[in-house]
């Protein structure tokens, strides 16, 4: 007559090879995570350049969102001729809490920035340090 069903031991092992699986599983899901929120933010980036570029062409006058803004142009008129909008609904925060910011650049550049996880103003990625999320607008300012 044979032996039937598992030996405690065997249904330690197996556990045991589970929770290993498992265990090297998570790092590997949170950096799935974090790169699925950059990716999101360079999304909402992409978008919020498009409203600043349809603003900038309504206006007429070459209106920018005002450096370092939260968008307050984008939703709401503000005195701004030729304003057409809201180019956006409401102000979108980045998937890290914290609400995107318009910059002026040098010449005739802005960015549309997020500060990415650590929540802190590194510079945008002008000078590629720290973990912030920027997209460029470029346009000519005389139009």
């Amino acid at each position: 007559m044979g032996r039937k069903g598992f030996t405690l031991i065997e249904l330690i092992l197996v556990i045991a090879i589970i929770a290993i699986l498992a265990g090297a599983m998570v790092p590997m899901i949170n950096a799935s995570r974090d790169q699925a929120k950059v990716a999101k933010a360079q999304a909402e980036c992409d978008s919020i350049k498009t409203a600043a570029v349809l603003l900038h062409a309504d206006s007429g006058t070459g209106v920018w969102p005002a450096d370092g803004t939260v968008g307050a142009s984008l939703v709401a008129a503000n005195g701004t001729s030729g304003w057409q909008g809201p180019y956006v609904d409401k102000w979108p925060t980045d998937p890290w809490g914290n609400p995107y910011r318009v910059y002026n650049a040098t010449g005739t550049n802005q960015s549309v920035c997020s500060y990415g996880k650590n929540g802190t103003f590194d510079n945008c990625n002008f000078t590629g340090v720290g973990d912030d999320i920027a997209v460029f607008i470029t346009a000519r300012r005389d139009r």
